[in-house]
C-alpha cells in the first residue's frame, strides 16, 4: 500500500478563497446551491469566517 498525497494541514485563506471562486464558476457541483450563493456574496468575509472554523476543526 502506498501513501496518498493528501495535505493534512489547515487550509490557507488563499485555498478557501480559491474554492469559493470555483463555486462561483460552477466548477464544483453542490446539489443545493443556496449555501454556495451565500458564500459567493462576499468572498472575503466568507474566508474570514471560515478560516478560524477550519483551523479549529483541523
Amino acid at each position: 500500500m502506498s501513501d496518498m498525497p493528501i495535505k493534512c494541514c489547515t487550509p490557507t485563506k488563499e485555498e478557501i478563497s480559491s474554492a469559493i471562486k470555483k463555486l462561483k464558476k460552477r466548477q464544483i457541483y453542490i446539489p443545493d446551491s443556496r449555501p454556495a450563493e451565500t458564500l459567493e456574496a462576499d468572498v472575503e468575509t466568507s474566508v474570514e469566517l471560515l478560516h478560524p472554523l477550519f483551523s479549529n476543526i483541523w
